[in-house]
């Protein structure tokens, strides 16, 4: 299971719509190892896209905005990729990347 619902939004197909607050909950045990689990892979992948990115003398900060556009694209209209937990610190420190670089 994922953190997003994939409905397709009637003004631009395909949008991905934020889970919110009832994504997140966990109703199993199995349903949280199985969550731990992709949550990892995904850290792993993105971390190895972002050493690839490195090794190619890629300017780090640009590839990261570059990835934030593209999924902030995908998104259905009105939604941000901080709409989860806005009011994190870390959604802080993403919004700050994304206001600089043209994103949001």
């Amino acid at each position: 299971m994922t953190r997003w619902d994939e409905r397709t939004i009637p003004s631009r197909p395909k949008g991905i719509v934020p889970g919110g607050p009832d994504a997140r909950l966990i109703r199993t045990e199995a349903q949280a190892r199985a969550r731990g689990r992709e949550f990892g892979r995904d850290v792993d992948r993105a971390a190895a896209a972002v050493l690839r990115q490195c090794r190619n003398g890629t300017d780090v900060g640009e590839f990261l905005v570059e990835v934030l556009r593209s999924a902030q694209d995908k998104l259905g209209v009105g939604y941000t990729l901080l709409d989860n937990r806005p009011g994190s610190w870390e959604a802080s420190m993403v919004r700050e990347l994304m206001r600089a670089g043209g994103v949001l």
